[in-house]
């Protein structure tokens, strides 16, 4: 008995006639199977004057199921935008979540809606002007770049007169960078960033944030509140931007955690967390700062100029930001994410159960330090910004050949050591500066004692290191307190900035210590002077070690001294000086009855005579 198979699945329209009506339909939101037909035989009509076959044309019942099967996503997708009709058909059920306190951190970025002023990227210059005023004990400086134009008088005579400099609109937009805590919704560490773009060192530097201690800020700013939330990771999750795809910050995640989690593109619901917190944020606190810039014409309103009404600088953007996390942020109770707890409460819960790991000095190295490449040894090692590094294995390397280049390691938070790559290229040994003084030194706080060695030393001056100790301890103190009042508006250092530095700055000083004379030879001439007399009276020419609590040695100690004590004394004659004519010269002092010593000492010398002895002359 033969048995019927059926047809094959799928319609028999032919594939001319399906990608005429799939377009016509997907291009129309409108378009019925009969409007859809007419449109086809219009089509045909013209190809038959242009002498083109013609698409068949299907009956209206299969142009009806054709037109039915076809999914909603793909008519969203072809009307609007395929993106948008993913996101408006996706299902939502919460996301990734976590346990356990910086088991998932996500990281993004955000073009924040308000205008602000932009200020000086060096902290030298965010210092007060009165300070630095009485710093450099400088006037003014007059701009030499001023354009000119020439004006003709009325007698006929032509003068320059200097034209005013245009000056440009500094009133920007600008990206904030945030890493945030999956389960207790807390912020970890955020910064402002004054690049056009976000770069990848941005990236890093608001990581580096999430691990390391933010008392500073919180000190700095006086807030009513503590900001406890740091540690190592376990996984760090962020998007396809180009920052966070850069091999830079992939290999600092790496080196932090030992692993990578990328989720797919265009899928923010796996980074919800962070997602909504900037819609938090843009619906609670953005109001409140003025300049706010909005994105719909509507809300915007008539006749509003978000650049008219800036009034914030960067940097007190960044301490508003500051506060409004700290202390208004962590503080309020989240009863959907967090059941009723807020993420300060949050973080403190959730660490009494689970263990929030440190990260040790040597996996911040790895992860956060800035490589610098073709670094060269030179005669006084390797030289870094002016200070040098060099042990024995620098000077085996240096014996051995005197052209190889190195990659270096710099933490811009201590410049008292750097990291030197091996030559087999699969780790990095420490090496620790030669000179003392530098330790929590920091390279915004070296940066500020250049610039300020630049205005105030003299040329014959440069490379003397206690010049420099004492530029370092005059804007230390000031360059803290600007680095913690800046907070997460502090500049971002790359390669390009630190080599612009030396190029520009350092201009090939390398800080030496002063020269150290050999006082034991100098002491052994004085206790044999070679004329025989080998009366030189033993000094302590030991003078203490210059810090910067003594302004580098230059305090007297109140004690006076003879110029010529180091003189070759004359034939007969004693240290303090010729005999007075009174003076006993025959006997020696005899010491009365029940009398007290005197108070008066004599020192006795090596060599010398004693003090009854006379003084042959």
């Amino acid at each position: 008995m033969k048995r019927y198979k059926g047809s094959a699945r799928g319609t028999k329209m032919p594939k001319e006639t399906q990608a005429f009506l799939r377009g016509v339909f997907l291009r129309h939101a409108k378009a019925s199977p009969t409007a859809a037909l007419q449109l086809l035989k219009t089509e045909n009509f013209k190809r038959k004057e242009k002498g083109i076959d013609q698409i068949p044309v299907p009956e209206i019942r299969t142009t009806q199921r054709f037109m039915k099967a076809i999914s909603d996503i793909e008519k969203l997708g072809a009307r609007m935008d395929a993106k948008k009709a993913r996101l408006d058909l996706a299902l939502s059920y919460g996301g990734p979540s976590a346990e356990a306190p910086l088991e998932r951190v996500e990281m993004d970025e955000k073009f924040l809606d308000v205008f602000v002023f932009l200020t000086e990227t060096g902290l030298i210059n965010e210092i007060h002007p009165d300070i630095i005023a009485r710093l450099e004990r400088m006037g003014s400086e007059v701009d030499d770049d001023e354009d000119e134009e020439v004006e003709e008088g009325k007698s006929g005579k032509r003068r320059r007169k200097k034209k005013a400099k245009k000056s440009e609109d500094n009133r920007k937009r600008l990206w904030w960078s945030v890493a945030m805590d999956v389960a207790s919704r807390s912020v970890l560490g955020m910064k402002i960033l004054r690049t056009v773009q976000p770069t990848p060192r941005d990236a890093v530097e608001v990581l580096e944030m999430a691990c390391t201690s933010k008392a500073h800020i919180v000190e700095a700013l006086r807030t009513k509140n503590p900001w406890p939330q740091e540690g190592k990771p376990w996984f760090v999750v962020a998007d396809h931007g180009s920052a966070y795809d850069s091999f830079e910050f992939q290999h600092c995640v790496v080196a932090l955690t030992g692993n990578v989690l990328s989720p797919p593109a265009d899928h923010p619901y796996m980074r919800g967390t962070i997602e909504r917190f900037f819609r938090t944020i843009d619906g609670k606190y953005m109001h409140l700062l003025p300049g706010q810039s909005f994105g719909n014409i509507i809300a915007k309103g008539a006749g509003y100029n978000p650049k008219k009404a800036a009034r914030l600088t960067d940097i007190e953007l960044a301490e508003c930001l500051s506060r409004l996390i700290i202390d208004s942020y962590h503080n309020t109770p989240q009863d959907e994410a967090l059941g009723g707890r807020t993420p300060l409460q949050m973080w403190g819960f959730l660490n009494k159960t689970h263990e929030v790991r440190q990260v040790d000095e040597e996996t911040r190295r790895k992860a956060f330090a800035i490589s610098v490449p073709n670094r060269h040894i030179t005669d006084s090692g390797l030289v870094f910004l002016g200070l040098p590094y060099g042990d024995e294995r620098v000077q085996e390397i240096r014996n051995q050949s005197t052209k190889g280049t190195f990659t270096i390691r710099v933490s811009p938070r201590d410049l008292s050591k750097i990291w030197v790559k091996t030559q087999n290229g699969r780790g990095y040994y420490e090496l620790q500066c030669n000179l003392s003084g530098t330790e929590h030194l920091t390279l915004n706080q070296w940066k500020a004692a250049l610039h300020h060695m630049r205005k105030t030393v003299k040329k014959s001056q440069e490379g003397s290191w206690e010049i420099a100790l004492r530029a370092i301890y005059q804007v230390q103190k000031l360059v803290k307190a600007a680095e913690d009042r800046a907070g997460i508006a502090i500049a971002t250092w790359t390669v390009e900035d630190l080599q612009n530095l030396e190029r520009d700055v350092v201009q090939g000083v390398i800080y030496k210590r002063p020269y150290e004379m050999d006082y034991g030879q100098q002491i052994h001439q004085q206790l044999n002077p070679g004329d025989g007399s080998a009366n030189a009276p033993i000094e302590d020419l030991a003078e203490p070690e210059a810090n910067l609590d003594s302004e580098f040695g230059d305090v007297d100690d109140g004690v006076k001294r003879d110029p010529n004590r180091f003189a070759t004394p004359e034939e007969g004659v004693r240290r303090e000086g010729r005999p007075k004519p009174d003076q006993y010269r025959d006997d020696p002092p005899q010491v009365e009855p029940n009398s007290s010593s005197s108070g008066r000492r004599s020192k006795n010398r090596i060599g010398g005579p004693k003090p009854w002895q006379g003084i042959k002359g």
